[in-house]
């Protein structure tokens, strides 16, 4: 052994160092979630609640004897296109304080192919079909009067359809679908529990309709759900939602 040389069993062979594993980013916890959007839904809520108040005073002043508002197809698209952007500002702004997840991810604003797109547009027509069906069955209107008389009462058409076809699905989605879906689909909860729990609270923000329709409501939250969790995009929900919206309106159309 030459001078310098250490024994061999004086080597120390340094151990080799695992590499570090990222740490996956994820959306709020699933409390977090929740309260959070019941948040939204409150703010929401109380922002519908001005424009309406502030709608019935400018009514009254113009027209002393103004009636019920509950049923005003104008005051249903204006409270919607005030509503809808403030809170949709107010899911970014939550988003963007999580700040691990990019707003498409955190969001799946993903694209869906054609294909896949008019695949689900089939399953929703046989959907409507169904529950029109039952709905005549049971012999209920399947246009519930609340969608009439909204309509009578739109003055300005083309923004009540907006408001069906753009505002609302646009909206209802990205929170419901997307910001609510995500939270509750990473917990315990899982697919399962995202889609009921958001069809559930989707059905339930419907006042304006009764029992019944609320029920249909939720069982469309349920087909929506689905597309969401097997797609992981809510611009397919979104499209859906439009479209389902606009098969309402058609039908809405005979009995006018």
């Amino acid at each position: 052994m030459s001078q310098g040389e250490l024994p061999a069993e004086n080597v120390v062979l340094a151990e080799p160092v695992e590499p570090l594993t990222p740490v996956q980013p994820k959306p709020w916890g699933l409390w977090t979630t929740l309260s959070f959007s019941l948040a939204v839904i409150v703010a929401f809520i109380a922002i519908q609640t001005a424009v309406v108040v502030a709608f019935m005073v400018v009514q009254s002043l113009k027209t002393p004897s103004a009636g019920n508002h509950d049923c005003d197809g104008l005051l249903l698209s204006v409270a919607t296109w005030v509503s809808a952007p403030i809170c949709l500002a107010f899911v970014v702004l939550l988003v963007k304080l999580r700040n691990q997840l990019s707003i498409r991810d955190y969001l799946s604003l993903n694209r869906v192919s054609a294909g896949r797109f008019l695949a689900w547009a089939a399953i929703l027509l046989v959907f409507v079909a169904v529950s029109d069906g039952a709905t005549w069955l049971l012999g209920r209107d399947v246009v519930p009067p609340f969608m009439i008389e909204s309509y009578r009462t739109a003055v300005i058409v083309p923004l009540l359809l907006a408001t069906l076809y753009i505002a609302a699905p646009v909206f209802e989605e990205i929170f419901f679908r997307g910001f609510m879906f995500q939270g509750i689909q990473q917990s315990r909860l899982g697919n399962l529990g995202a889609v009921l729990i958001t069809s559930l609270t989707w059905s339930a923000i419907h006042m304006q309709y009764d029992a019944y329709q609320v029920a249909m409501i939720f069982a469309g939250g349920i087909l929506l759900g689905v597309a969401r969790a097997r797609s992981n995009s809510v611009y397919l929900t979104i499209a859906l939602h439009s479209l389902m919206n606009v098969i309402a309106t058609i039908e809405l159309w005979t009995c006018l």
